[in-house]
């Protein structure tokens, strides 16, 4: 299992992990899992969802972000926590549409991580603090929707609203491809 996990891993830019390091997020078949080593060396894997057109961006940017070394931005930037990498890829399975575009996933010097889009005439940040905590920036400049900023804890309701919105209007405005006539 082990050899299978770490080649699944190496697939989306990741590794599997030893004991006492950061998990990774590991693509099977049309599943997502969440694998580490135990004490034991034994590959523990837990299933956590299922692939859509965005996960494997996701699990592969999150990947790269859990590899980063202290200093990365040649600085003091810590380490990406694994509380905010576990934070985003959570976040993003709740609120995430099929067809919403991959957010750019970025590391933030105190360690959070931060998703998000600009497109579409929209501005949309969200800066994962932990599991409980996010916060959220929000502006749409072609409906004049002033800027809307806010810690969210636990209600992801305006998260969704916003993403559903943002997905619909790349869905309107993306031309679809030429159909073949066979």
């Amino acid at each position: 299992m082990a050899a299978e996990a770490m080649e699944i891993s190496r697939a989306v830019g990741g590794i599997a992990t030893a004991y006492g390091e950061q998990p990774r997020l590991l693509l099977s078949g049309a599943n997502i899992r969440r694998a580490a080593f135990s004490e034991s060396e034994a590959l523990m894997e837990r299933s956590i969802g299922e692939e859509t057109p965005w996960v494997r961006g996701a699990v592969k940017r999150l990947n790269e972000l859990a590899e980063l070394p202290s200093g990365w931005d040649s600085y003091k930037a810590r380490v990406v926590s694994h509380a905010a990498l576990k934070a985003t890829f959570d976040l993003l399975s709740e609120v995430m549409r099929d067809d919403t575009p991959l957010p750019w996933i970025v590391p933030m010097a105190d360690g959070h991580v931060q998703v998000e889009w600009h497109t579409h005439e929209i501005d949309f940040e969200i800066e994962v603090v932990s599991s409980t905590v996010l916060h959220v920036f929000h502006e749409d400049h072609r409906t004049g929707f002033t800027a809307w900023e806010d810690t969210l804890h636990y209600d992801l309701t305006q998260l969704a609203e916003f993403i559903g919105e943002l997905t619909r209007r790349i869905r309107r405005e993306t031309p679809k491809p030429a159909r073949m006539p066979y």
